[in-house]
């Protein structure tokens, strides 16, 4: 991995005012990588995919169940387990493309309005 920095030195942000009251400095998020938001997003999606599949699974067992009580397979079943097997893909693909369109706006919008200010502590 390479130590260059394309955002910016580190000396840029070392030699701003410290506000020693609250002993932070401001920085300025001016772009946001589209295809990086888009991986953590499409991440953090995924796993709510699994919880969700999860969900279905129970709800689709649940009603087998109480439909008919002697038999544990069906269409049930089959529904639960593409709910766990789809569910984290759809919601990965969905999170990953909705990220990376969200930071492509952003990086359009900063344009036009300016970037977020955030205060870091040093």
């Amino acid at each position: 991995m390479s130590d260059v920095n394309p955002y910016g030195s580190n000396q840029e942000f070392v030699s701003q005012p410290l506000d020693t009251a609250m002993g932070t400095r401001s920085m300025v998020i001016k772009r946001i990588d589209p295809f990086s938001c888009g991986k953590i997003l499409g991440g953090l999606y995924a796993i709510f995919g699994v919880v969700w599949g999860g969900l279905v699974t129970l709800t689709a067992l649940g009603g087998l169940v109480m439909n008919n009580p002697g038999m544990t397979t069906g269409i049930g079943l089959i529904a639960g387990v593409f709910g766990l097997v789809l569910g984290p893909i759809f919601f990965g693909i969905f999170g990953f493309v909705g990220g990376a369109i969200g930071a492509a706006l952003f990086n359009i919008a900063t344009g036009f309005l300016g970037g977020v200010k955030i205060d870091v502590e040093a």
